[in-house]
């Protein structure tokens, strides 16, 4: 392992602009510069309606530095901006859900098919959301929920298209009778992906599925 590589892995820069950083900029390992200038949402709460979903989170907008993140955490040695956009989510649903009362108490990581999970190497919702797990104080749940077929990428697919490639994808083992769940992932856009697992949650037997995720496309529902 290079020294850059062990500098981030211990916080010690700026992921963007490779100052420095120490504390609580080391912990997410941005300056608060940087910080500032990302592509916040003016409100990270999604109000249309999506199946399934009773309340969807996304605090940064798809694009500059988050997309480039989201991009990343995708491919092999991702760890780093992964570990960065969940430190950013749990921070800003610290805000959001302030009380631990108002908080789901499962964490469920969108999960990949077998296949995409061998070539990825790594889940990264699963990266998030153990960033969540340890500042929310949350269970993950990653292993009652599995992927049942693989489907293909579906960026550029529109939201018809998407919600016919999602359906009965999702198989959920059975859950506490009023679990409240937390769906955990990199990115929203039609919602579609969210839709089809929270109805499976839903059938498992939870009570109510939050939808929480690092980021949301601009034409995200």
């Amino acid at each position: 392992m290079n020294d850059r590589l062990w500098h981030f892995l211990l916080g010690s820069y700026c992921v963007l602009c490779r100052e420095p950083v120490k504390g609580a900029e080391g912990d997410r390992q941005l300056c608060q510069w940087c910080l500032a200038t990302l592509p916040w949402r003016a409100s990270p709460e999604q109000h249309a309606a999506m199946p399934g979903i009773t309340r969807a989170f996304a605090p940064l907008s798809y694009e500059g530095a988050a997309r480039q993140w989201v991009l990343e955490a995708k491919r092999e040695g991702g760890l780093i901006s992964a570990g960065t956009l969940g430190v950013l989510l749990a921070e800003s649903l610290m805000e959001s859900y302030p009380f631990p009362s108002e908080r789901p108490d499962l964490l469920v990581p969108v999960p990949l098919s077998a296949r995409r999970l061998r070539a990825r190497g790594h889940n990264q919702a699963l990266l998030i959301g153990r960033q969540i797990a340890r500042r929310l104080q949350l269970r993950i749940g990653h292993r009652r929920v599995r992927r049942t077929r693989h489907t293909p990428i579906l960026a550029g697919l529109d939201a018809p298209r998407r919600r016919a490639e999602m359906a009965a994808g999702f198989s959920v083992s059975a859950l506490p009778a009023g679990s409240r769940v937390a769906i955990v992932d990199d990115v929203v856009t039609t919602g579609a992906t969210a839709s089809a697992l929270a109805e499976a949650l839903l059938a498992a037997g939870a009570f109510e599925v939050h939808l929480w995720a690092a980021t949301a496309a601009e034409h995200s529902p």
